[in-house]
């Protein structure tokens, strides 16, 4: 596997490479810390923001650069890669900041499109604030499920 895994709870390497298996993510709900290389994370396409802000990436950026990550991202397996569930901004400014890898908070429980989607509402409504029309949008989308 050529993620670079780090053991922050405590897991041995093979515990933690163990959490890259579709079987290992299904129906259970501990969290898992992973350290994970920044190669093998997605960003979500239905992220509910479309347009983030280049100024704000870059201030993360710097900050990330002089502080290092202050939050892990939270993310969940695909099959072949991690996909970002929340952190979306804090992926691109630690891309725009040179760093290799990022903290992730793995999810490890099965979760619908709408738990997904409320959950990321959330957050970004809870952060800076999200252009009017993905927050439209995005609670119309909700809507409808």
């Amino acid at each position: 596997m050529s993620s670079t895994y780090k053991n922050i709870l405590g897991r041995s390497d093979d515990a933690a490479q163990d959490l890259s298996t579709p079987d290992r993510m299904q129906g259970t709900h501990s969290k898992s810390m992973l350290v994970i290389d920044l190669e093998r994370i997605v960003p979500d396409p239905d992220n509910p923001r479309r347009n983030v802000d280049p100024q704000a990436v870059e201030e993360m950026a710097n900050s990330m650069r002089e502080l290092g990550q202050q939050q892990p991202i939270k993310v969940r397996w695909t099959g072949s890669k991690w996909m970002i569930i929340l952190g979306h901004t804090r992926y691109q400014a630690a891309k725009v900041a040179g760093l290799t890898s990022l903290e992730a908070v793995v999810c490890e429980q099965s979760i619908s499109d709408s738990q997904k989607l409320s959950m990321q509402l959330i957050e970004n409504c809870s952060r800076r604030d999200m252009n009017p029309i993905d927050l439209a949008r995005s609670f119309r989308e909700l809507m409808d499920r």
